[in-house]
């Protein structure tokens, strides 16, 4: 049965994260300001890790798909597909087109996977019902669809989350991992050569869990978020723009039916699922999104009292002059709470209230809520009524 869906959820605010700008002293400071699409899949790789300590929160980052202290327990699970084929039965990508406003259809090729890890990647496993999942995501090319970064390759990424328990090689209790997070992008990208290493894990030898065992290494070298779209060893696959006049899909083969709201920067989405026998196909058809961002330097002689005084409120490092080395930082203030509205409020005016430019994007992902619903304040919900729909 194939049923067609709208997308349900749509936001204007953006996501960012990263440490407080640095600067020269009180007097000569140069403080930046950064607002840019939040897409997890430019900051994601393939990873297993398991839960050691759940009072505590404390998490296990396993070091391959058969490490000794991952054997037998709970996994999380996070695996960038691969098209569906041998090596990918169980969850993968069954296809990738662009269609042109006169309905002329171009199918494209998968060309190779970005960031092989040969530790870290999974290899499909049924029986412990592993997903197969590579890298970051994979280039492919769109046959004569030349995009604004002037050639045929677009990155494409097909995210899946999944968890439950996954039994060793050789176990008998049954395997119970199921796969209700997804996150799926399409974006137009051209090679940029320079200092760039793939997003990983770094583990030191001898420690025990992610919090000391090592560091997550995100490989755009300080490029803005909104740049690189993937990374490896010498390469950025850069963000470019797309052809117009095109929509843009791709259809994924999952071993479970998800659950939740789908979330995206796309327009006039159209969402298909098939399920046949215990398999669900989903397809997401729909035309690529501008999205403004702000990333601005200015100096401290242009802030207006109002903004020194907040920032010399807020941080605590003589007056943002001995924070460390000079030039360069940035502040992103999320996109909630009172300190990103109250900062965003005193620096727009400073940066003349407008966009520095704009990123294009396809990209999807479910809301499906693991971490919400402990108590009533967790849920956004535009009714009373608990029954009601909320999210």
């Amino acid at each position: 049965m194939k049923i067609k869906i709208a997308i349900l959820s749509f936001s204007l605010l953006f996501a960012a994260s990263s440490t407080m700008a640095q600067a020269q002293s009180p007097s000569s400071r140069i403080i930046g300001y950064s607002v840019t699409e939040g897409d997890t899949l430019q900051t994601s790789y393939t990873n297993l890790t398991t839960e050691i300590d759940e009072a505590r929160e404390t998490w296990l980052w396993c070091e391959t798909v058969v490490d000794p202290d991952c054997l037998d327990k709970n996994l999380n699970i996070r695996a960038f597909l691969l098209p569906c084929g041998p090596e990918a039965t169980l969850a993968c990508i069954k296809d990738v087109y662009a269609i042109a406003a006169d309905g002329t259809r171009v199918t494209a090729k998968f060309i190779r996977s970005v960031s092989v890890s040969s530790t870290m990647d999974i290899k499909e496993d049924k029986s412990r019902r592993l997903v197969a999942g590579v890298g970051t995501g994979g280039l492919w090319n769109f046959e004569g669809l030349t995009h604004g970064g002037g050639t045929s390759t677009y990155a494409v990424q097909a995210g899946v989350d999944g968890r439950g328990f996954v039994p060793a090689p050789s176990g008998t209790r049954p395997a119970t991992a199921g796969y209700s997070r997804v996150e799926f992008g399409i974006a137009a990208v051209r090679e940029v050569s320079g200092d760039f290493r793939p997003n990983k894990f770094e583990f030191k030898p001898g420690t025990t869990n992610y919090q000391i065992r090592g560091a997550d290494t995100i490989g755009s070298n300080g490029r803005p978020d909104y740049k690189c779209v993937m990374t490896e060893t010498g390469l950025c696959f850069e963000r470019a723009t797309f052809p117009t006049g095109y929509r843009f899909g791709m259809t994924v083969s999952l071993p479970n039916e998800l659950s939740g709201w789908f979330h995206g920067r796309i327009y006039r989405p159209e969402i298909s699922i098939t399920k046949s026998g215990g398999r669900f196909d989903y397809n997401i058809e729909a035309t690529p999104v501008k999205v403004p961002y702000i990333r601005e330097q200015v100096p401290s002689s242009q802030w207006g009292q109002a903004l020194v005084d907040f920032v010399d409120a807020k941080f605590s490092c003589n007056s943002l002059g001995d924070c460390g080395n000079t030039g360069g930082g940035y502040m992103m203030p999320g996109n909630s709470g009172a300190f990103a509205f109250d900062l965003t409020k005193l620096f727009l005016p400073v940066v003349k209230d407008k966009s520095s430019g704009t990123g294009e994007y396809w990209s999807v992902r479910t809301l499906d809520f693991w971490n919400e619903g402990g108590s009533a304040d967790t849920i956004q919900s535009c009714s009373a009524d608990s029954t009601a729909v909320s999210g």
